[in-house]
């Protein structure tokens, strides 16, 4: 089974969508896409979920593919952490909870939508077969890469969300499969170029997945930038399980 997250920078034109796809996912997460998006022939989604403000252009969209299915896990009105979408992925005997994101805040404040989402979804979070993707704005604008500042008070509290979250076995899958403490990456682990700038390299789009999914990771990898900027300032994570 292959997820891949990725924010496509403002709508997912069709010379996107025929990018991503040549990756051939199983299930597809995009931030900042639009609400009713067409797909060429032969790549029709066999499910999908949309979430997004009335009237603004780009949301959160999941799109299943090859047989796998969604279901929407609750309708409620949360306005503070509107870009968060709790589903059922499933496909035959297979299922699994999948809770996409994107920590989106009007002025910046995405830790702090970030934290809520983790409170809010705490029993979701908390299942087997679960994973908790997407685009999270984090650890924030003072952990560049390419010249960190150790001990920043925003990598502070995305450490603190993390280690929440580990309580409750649930960990990056980037992390544990290389081995890297989160805030310590390196340039090439970037997955996003801040305003498609080579020079700002940031790490914010993660899978964090329950203990019995990482025990079933293949795969997981960060599209390369020569490859993927001219689309976006964002590279996909892509991630293959053996389900």
């Amino acid at each position: 089974m292959k997820i891949i997250t990725w924010n496509c920078l403002g709508a997912l034109t069709n010379d996107k969508k025929d990018a991503i796809l040549k990756l051939k996912p199983d299930v597809l997460v995009v931030q900042e896409c639009g609400p009713q998006e067409t797909f060429p022939e032969g790549f029709q989604p066999t499910g999908q979920e949309y979430i997004g403000d009335e009237g603004q252009l780009r949301g959160l969209a999941v799109f299943g593919f090859n047989g796998f299915q969604t279901e929407r896990l609750d309708d409620d009105n949360k306005p503070d952490i509107k870009f968060f979408l709790p589903l059922r992925v499933f496909k035959g005997d297979l299922s699994l909870t999948l809770l996409a994101a994107w920590a989106w805040h009007k002025d910046g404040q995405y830790l702090d939508v970030f934290s809520a989402a983790v409170d809010h979804y705490g029993p979701i979070i908390g299942r087997e077969k679960m994973l908790f993707l997407g685009d999270f704005n984090t650890p924030g604008t003072d952990n560049d890469l390419a010249s960190p500042t150790p001990d920043n008070a925003n990598l502070k509290k995305h450490l603190e969300i993390v280690t929440k979250m580990s309580q409750k076995g649930v960990k990056s899958l980037f992390h544990t499969q290389n081995k890297v403490e989160h805030g310590k990456e390196k340039p090439e682990d970037a997955t996003l170029y801040y305003k498609s700038d080579p020079s700002k390299p940031f790490h914010c789009d993660y899978c964090f997945a329950s203990d019995d999914m990482e025990k079933r990771l293949k795969v997981i990898e960060i599209g390369r930038p020569e490859e993927w900027i001219k689309f976006s300032d964002h590279m996909p994570l892509t991630i293959v399980f053996d389900l």
